[in-house]
């Protein structure tokens, strides 16, 4: 079993998500998958529509709600310590996208900024490695960034992956606080490096070369081995949960999960019995935005709820590419700032 580690360093003050303006329906898929392939595919998946970038990125994402976030705050650019931006899909190999975010919202020379390559465990990642610094001394402000724009890796013609990926960014605040204790899991498992994959690369061999699932495949294109991430995800969600249940002192106000898939989530949930009304969807809207699903979440569906409510726990849980998976725990006060805005 992985190890844990329990925090008590820094608060949640914000969190805005951003959505790109172009709105994708199922049916923009009828010139590349028959109409009883997108039937079946959005019964499955839940996707009725999602947000796809055109000539913009990811870093402009999480700029827009970085601006956003910072503006609300009120907080001033030199007192910001660090970025950490979470993406599979930077602006650049090199330079560090994060550097690039930095220089955008106007922060300090000297700032902390690094980028971390993971995708739908990136979320609760990021929270611990922010929370870690903070707790370190070396910041007390952090910016968290996480984004992605599936969107250009897409085969249309795929039926694995056509219709459920979406486009967006996220920026979440935390400063230093020691009022709540916040818990955290985080893991990997290498097997699951071929099942969910973009397979061409400028630094390696393409390890799914001789692979009989690429067959007519672009491998410049995501491959999803939908059966085998589904496999995965029902053996180690449920005992992820568990773990971090138990270490935190018990259940959580909301469960939220990596909007991966309705029909997966929903049967997630019915399999650890946990009331659905504490364990919010939002994938039908936005499809599956891998680190940025679960602010999402925050920033739509629960907005109002933890807004209204002296303190809100809960557990956020991403698990997926990699294979990797995480767990974070925390406490989220009624004056946290939420907000979900499009692109400027």
């Amino acid at each position: 079993m992985e190890k844990f580690s329990k925090l008590n360093s820094a608060k949640i003050s914000g969190v805005v998500t951003c959505l790109p303006n172009r709105v994708i329906e199922n049916n923009y898929f009828s010139d590349f998958l028959s109409e009883t392939e997108i039937e079946n595919i959005e019964k499955m998946a839940g996707v009725k529509k999602r947000y796809w970038v055109e000539d913009e990125s990811a870093v402009d994402l999480c700029v827009c709600a970085g601006k956003d976030l910072i503006e609300q705050l009120n907080w001033k650019c030199d007192e910001i310590d660090a970025v950490i931006y979470v993406t599979q899909s930077p602006d650049y190999v090199l330079p560090a996208s994060s550097i690039k975010i930095a220089g955008q919202l106007g922060l300090r020379n000297g700032v902390i900024a690094y980028d971390v390559n993971l995708g739908c465990s990136g979320y609760p990642y990021g929270l611990f490695l922010a929370e870690t610094m903070i707790a370190s001394g070396i910041a007390n402000k952090v910016l968290l960034m996480v984004g992605e724009t599936t969107s250009k890796i897409i085969d249309k013609k795929d039926k694995s992956t056509a219709l459920i990926f979406g486009d967006a960014g996220a920026a979440t605040a935390l400063e230093s606080d020691v009022s709540e204790d916040s818990f955290y899991i985080l893991g990997s498992d290498a097997s699951g490096e071929k099942n969910l994959i973009v397979p061409n690369s400028r630094f390696s061999k393409n390890v799914m070369m001789h692979d009989p699932r690429m067959i007519g495949r672009n491998h410049d294109y995501i491959f999803m081995d939908g059966a085998e991430v589904f496999n995965f995800t029902l053996k180690n969600v449920p005992r992820l949960v568990g773990a971090i249940s138990e270490i935190s002192g018990g259940s959580f106000d909301y469960y939220l999960f990596h909007q991966a898939n309705k029909f997966m989530l929903n049967h997630l949930v019915k399999k650890m019995k946990i009331n659905s009304d504490l364990s919010p969807i939002n994938i039908d809207e936005y499809g599956n935005t891998s680190s940025v699903s679960i602010p999402l979440l925050l920033t739509t569906t629960l907005r109002e709820k933890i807004k209204e409510s002296p303190s809100t726990k809960v557990g956020m849980f991403g698990f997926g590419v990699g294979y990797s998976w995480a767990a974070a725990v925390k406490v989220l006060r009624s004056d946290i700032v939420l907000r979900n805005i499009f692109l400027k």
